[in-house]
Parts: structure tokens; sequence; C-alpha cells
């Protein structure tokens, strides 16, 4: 059997924690089944190897399981504590639920798919780790990274393959001790934008395929980048 290390490369620690804290509120049950946590000791110290070790390296690629370290351990259990203190929030584990369900969808005869993180009758539920979890701090993080494009398409597809749905919820929690979260509902106004720019981006993908091109570049030609509006300012500024 491959060794983990061989047939995956190594997730950035961000996705780790992403990953992990998924399995701990989703599947506690299956946690310890689905991660090795810690490496091998050293018999005269007692103490693990470090990561950078031969001793280590050697004992990654003989692991099956995705490896978490003890520190990654402690903030999961930390974050999942967090949840589990919240009266909405652990309802993702203390209620029925489906975790990690996969739907799949046509739009026009494109075949589309999603992987929900958790789906109660009426809610999609979306886990987030998050420098801010504060409404001003995830809002920027949610239009940063297009939270409300995958939202929408989560939403829109849980109904199209015949799920009762009714909100779609985000669960943000801070990755850093005291692992604030807050529980968010994605308005409807937003979640019309996000369809709109899904759609948008559905017919571009139409385009590409009946083109058979794939343009990977901004702009065929040379774009000429003038000075900010900022650095005008900040130059009339200096010049007074």
């Amino acid at each position: 059997k491959a060794a983990w290390s061989w047939a995956h490369p190594p997730d950035s620690y961000a996705m780790n924690v992403g990953r992990a804290l998924h399995s701990m509120i989703l599947e506690p049950d299956l946690f310890a089944a689905q991660w090795t946590i810690g490496g091998p000791k050293n018999p005269k110290t007692g103490n693990e190897y470090g990561a950078e070790t031969k001793a280590y390296a050697e004992w990654l690629a003989t692991q099956t399981l995705p490896v978490m370290s003890r520190e990654q351990h402690r903030l999961i259990v930390g974050m999942a504590d967090a949840v589990a203190a919240h009266p909405l929030a652990r309802t993702l584990r203390d209620t029925p639920r489906n975790t990690e369900l996969s739907i799949t969808w046509e739009i026009d005869g494109v075949p589309c798919k999603a992987r929900l993180d958790c789906y109660q009758p009426g809610v999609i539920w979306d886990i987030k780790t998050s420098r801010a979890a504060d409404y001003r701090g995830f809002e920027r993080a949610a239009m940063d990274y297009r939270y409300h494009m995958s939202a929408a398409w989560y939403f829109g597809g849980a109904k199209r393959a015949g799920l009762d749905v009714r909100e779609f919820r985000w669960l943000a929690i801070e990755n850093t001790p005291p692992y604030a979260l807050c529980v968010y509902t994605v308005g409807l106004d937003l979640l019309e934008i996000g369809h709109t720019r899904c759609e948008a981006a559905l017919a571009t993908y139409r385009e590409c395929t009946a083109k058979n091109h794939w343009p990977t570049a901004y702009a065929d030609a040379a774009v000429i980048m003038t000075t900010p509006q900022w650095m005008v300012q900040t130059e009339n500024l200096l010049e007074m």
C-alpha cells in the first residue's frame, strides 16, 4: 500500500487544520481513525523527532493516514470545544445531519457537482476557519475568497438535486485562542449576487468549451498601469 506521503503532496498548515476541524466537528467518532497524531519518539530522550530529521522522514514514508502534529491537534481540540460551547453551532454535531454530502445536477446539459460540509433539513452549513470571525473581518474574507459564489452554487445545486433547502449558514471560527466564532446566515440578496456571478462563470465555461479555447491571460496586449489615486493624493500632500 502506498504511503500517504508518497501518494499525496503535503498540504499547507491551513489546509491541514481546516480538514481536521471538519473531521472533528462533523465526524468525531471517526476522527481517530482518519488521522495520525504526532510522530516517532527518540528512544534516548523520549521526545518526538523534529519534522526535519531523517528519522521523522523515514517514519513519515510509512504512514498511510494524513499526519497531524500535536500542536495542530491541540488547536483543533480548542476550536471544536468552542463550537461545542456555542448554542447554535453545536447543533452541527448534536442533531441529525448528513456530512460531506456529494450532490450532482445539470444546468442546460452541463454536469455540475458540489460537496456540502453539512446538510440538515432546510439548512446547509459551511465551516470556515478565519483569522477574524467578527462581522467586518469575515465579510472581508468572504468577499476576497468569493464565499458568496460557492454558497449560491451549493444552495442552487441542492435545490436542483431535490433537497429541502431554505437557509445557508457559514460557521466562521478563528484559528487562534480563544477561538471566537460566529454563525452567519447568508442573506438572500447576497445569494442572488453569487448566483448571478455563477451564471456568468458558467457562460464563460460554455464559451470556452465550444471554442476549445481556455485563456490564461488577463489581456492579450500590454496594459498601461497608471498612478493609483491614493498615491496621487499622497504625493500632493507631500508637496504642500
